[in-house]
């Protein structure tokens, strides 16, 4: 079996960064750029040649022409702006993003702020603009709002780069602020925006798919007036050049308008090259409406424009990164040649605090902080990678650890952080198991050290190629978690981690996410493997994951241990979408009558909404114990093609072309391999998941993570090297 749309006959352009392209056909196309909305950095000009089926018509052009503001006219005259604060706002022409002028922030001195101001009546989609700003980085700000909500701010030095956030249906008011501390002034002391797209009719929504990249995934937004929920998106791509156009998993349409997302079209395409030009077609298959955009995913080379060599041997002072790169240079943090070690010795909260972007920290020793490893405040685009972080949190009066972490943050303006091929392992301090009850909290919940997590980010966060492990007294909460809401937020990715020994969650995913997308991972020795307890938006991914040994704790002994689930589950409606899993029941010792791994397969929790289930192994420790636990009989849970030797609870004709049964694995398996041998139910006996198992050997795909006869899976600071 086979998803198959049919191919459309005509599209439209648009650019990464919304601009429309009017061309005809066979036009060579020179698109200027600068920065995709939540992209990293691209190359000054990309040339495309775009042979066009079809052009956008002179009334969406004049349509888009309407909707946006470029200061041309030299003044204020187009719509109904508002000047506040100490200076007006002015035009100019000393800089600009395209054009001749654009709109700078008025001349003010220490602690004054101006204001540039407009109110309009708007359809459900999405803001763009292009900002520039020039200002002491960390004290003086240009700060974007919508409805008096801040959105996000900028200071120091920051080249031209797109920026774009959702807009709900209804009279809005979008405001530029532009503020200065009490004192010091560097740069031009300025701000500039150019460029602004308003959400302000239904024929903009309909023209502005959004794409935001990361290394190997693409998630998509489009709001298009003839979208529903029965009419299905489908979604075509290929890398620029090529010839041979590719299917992805048809984009979901949420129709329920929550998160401050408008009610259209989401989803990712998976699977892709790091660094690639993307043309992706998207068309409703009832409607006939087409689109196509271009994007390119993120590059893993990314420039160095000085290097910073940390003192070698061992500090035991916090070290303070404040001095920001650009995306043309970033500024690279490392170890001295002899080694650097920051052990503070608990005497000081943090081991080092980053206040800057554009920033690599590469190769550090980072040990003894009474709460982070890493202190990450307003800043974006930093990577941490290649460092080994430990002995982080502190004990509290009762024994137990505070909620200390490797890497954590509370800002809510934080994006496009990469943590890549860390060590983040045996924290100071001891977390309490669900059977050891904490009398301070009032709880049985397990409360202590993570090594991950940021509360409330703006999202768009890599966390891959990591180890996290410790040893039986010095336990986890969670191991990559923000303890809180919304983590990690939209348009991010945790993949090819090896991840251990929490008593609660080995990846806590939950909340407000939106095109999250977790797989390659190996968790063991957790109580829950991944939870998305629960997911509110959508759509999130989970696939290709492996899940070992389960434990709810280490007092009871294993044939009395309760196990815990593979993914936990709750309230929510947000899309779910979960394939190619493996439960392994590794064997137990001597005397042990049961498997040690999970007794849960999907739904371990609480309710399971809006999930679909293809091509996973849900081998639970024993039979009686539920493989899919969809204790609502949700009418939208869509289970199928899975082997699974336990219960299902779901709405009954779920599983039509399930296989119940016990995976046999090849003998043969080595590290890193969890293929089925070729007389194991399951093998060969998955269906086609367009993007998602593309490249199967055989008659069909196998169920499961790990495809027979293909390279190893590989997981840690040495994966995929």
């Amino acid at each position: 079996m086979k998803f198959k749309w049919e191919i459309p006959s005509r599209y439209n352009i648009l650019t990464a960064s919304g601009s429309a392209v009017l061309l005809g056909s066979g036009t060579l196309a020179a698109i200027r750029r600068t920065e995709m909305s939540f992209g990293m950095r691209l190359s000054n000009w990309v040339v495309v040649l775009v042979f066009l089926l079809g052009v956008l018509s002179n009334t969406n052009a004049q349509t888009i022409s309407s909707s946006a503001e470029d200061f041309e006219t030299n003044d204020f005259s187009k719509f109904p702006w508002e000047h506040l604060g100490d200076a007006s706002w002015v035009t100019t022409h000393q800089e600009s993003h395209s054009g001749s002028y654009s709109a700078e922030s008025g001349s003010i001195e220490d602690g004054e702020s101006t204001t540039l101001r407009v109110t309009l009546d708007c359809v459900s989609g999405y803001i763009a603009f292009y900002r520039k700003v020039s200002s002491e980085s960390g004290f003086d700000y240009l700060k974007f709002y919508i409805d008096g909500e801040e959105q996000d701010n900028w200071s120091g030095e920051e080249d031209w780069a797109e920026e774009s956030f959702p807009v709900t249906e209804g009279t809005r008011t979008f405001e530029w602020t532009y503020s200065k501390d009490g004192s010091v002034s560097e740069g031009d002391d300025t701000a500039w925006i150019d460029d602004i797209v308003f959400p302000i009719n239904s024929a903009l929504a309909l023209e502005r798919p959004l794409a935001v990249p990361t290394f190997h995934c693409i998630g998509i937004y489009w709001s298009p007036q003839e979208g529903r929920s029965h009419d299905l998106c489908q979604v075509r791509y290929r890398s620029l050049g090529s010839t041979g156009w590719k299917e992805a998993l048809p984009l979901w349409y949420d129709d329920r308008g929550v998160g401050g997302y408008p009610t259209g079209y989401r989803g990712s395409i998976v699977n892709l090259d790091p660094g690639t030009v993307y043309e992706i077609k998207l068309k409703l298959l009832r409607n006939g409406t087409e689109k196509e955009i271009i994007a390119e995913t993120w590059s893993e080379n990314f420039p160095i424009a000085k290097t910073v060599y940390l003192p070698a041997g061992t500090t035991r002072q916090t070290f303070q990164i404040t001095e920001s790169g650009s995306p043309d240079g970033y500024v690279l943090y490392t170890a001295s040649p002899g080694g650097t070690v920051i052990d503070v010795g608990h005497y000081r909260d943090y081991c080092l605090t980053v206040n800057a972007s554009y920033v690599i920290i590469r190769g550090l020793n980072l040990r003894g902080a009474n709460r982070y490893g890493i202190r990450l405040y307003d800043c974006h685009d930093v990577v941490i990678e290649e460092c080994d972080i430990s002995d982080f949190s502190s004990i509290e009066d009762d024994g137990w650890g505070n909620r200390g972490a490797a890497i954590f943050s509370l800002s809510t303006k934080l994006k496009r952080i990469i943590v890549q091929r860390n060590k983040m392992h045996h924290p100071y301090s001891d977390t309490n198991s669900w059977s050891e009850y904490r009398d301070k909290y009032g709880t049985y919940h397990p409360r202590g050290p993570k090594t991950i997590g940021y509360v409330n980010s703006a999202g768009n966060h890599v966390v891959r190629y990591n180890e996290i492990y410790s040893d039986d007294d010095h336990y986890f909460e969670d191991c990559i978690s923000s303890g809180s809401n919304n983590f990690p937020n939209r348009d991010s990715d945790i993949y090819g981690n090896y991840i251990a020994n929490c008593w609660d969650d080995g990846i806590e995913a939950e909340d407000d996410n939106c095109n999250v997308r977790i797989w390659g991972n190996f968790i063991e020795w957790t109580f829950v493997k991944i939870a998305i307890a629960p997911t509110n938006v959508g759509p999130v991914y989970i696939w290709r994951n492996v899940s070992g040994i389960a434990r709810k704790n280490d007092i009871e002994p294993w044939n009395n241990v309760e196990r815990g689930g593979f993914l936990k589950t709750n309230d929510g409606g947000g899309k779910t979408y979960v394939f190619h899993n493996t439960v392994l029941q590794p064997e137990p010792p001597a005397g042990v009558g049961y498997p040690l791994g999970c007794s849960c397969g999907l739904g371990w929790g609480g309710p399971m909404l809006n999930t679909m289930s293809r091509n996973n192994i849900l081998h639970v420790y024993e039979q009686g114990y539920k493989s899919i636990k969809d204790r609502n009989y949700d009418p939208f849970g869509d289970y199928d093609y899975d082997l699974y030797n336990g219960r299902i609870i779901a709405t009954p004709g779920a599983e039509p072309n399930g296989i119940k049964g016990v995976p046999i694995y090849d003998r043969n398996n080595g590290f890193g391999e969890f293929a089925l041998d070729s007389s194991s139910p399951g093998y060969d006996a998955g269906v086609i998941i367009p993007n998602f198992n593309d490249h199967y050997n055989g008659a069909a795909p196998d169920i499961g993570a790990h495809e027979a006869d293909s390279p190893p899976m590989e997981f840690g600071v040495n994966a995929y090297r």
